[in-house]
């Protein structure tokens, strides 16, 4: 694993981070960085199914959505909820 970090120009210090954590940080350089408008955010299971990234857009004051499992932890609002901001 070392050889392919090396060959890939990977720095020993950069580590795995998870693609919610990733979009977040994308989104945050959108809107605080370049100053862009908030768009609404729209996404998988891979994305509606990590509660700190449905929390980091709440947070944030992104309106979303996304997909979810059946079997996703809370907070999952009901669609009967759901209202545009």
């Amino acid at each position: 694993m070392r050889q392919r970090r090396t060959r890939a120009g990977v720095p020993e210090q950069v580590r795995h981070r998870e693609k919610w954590r990733l979009a977040l940080d994308m989104l945050d350089q959108m809107s605080d960085v370049w100053g862009l408008p908030k768009p609404p955010v729209v996404g998988d299971s891979g994305y509606g199914d990590a509660t700190e990234f449905r929390l980091g857009l709440e947070q944030r004051g992104f309106a979303y959505v996304l997909e979810v499992d059946a079997t996703a932890s809370r907070p999952v609002r009901d669609p009967a909820d759901a209202t545009m901001r």
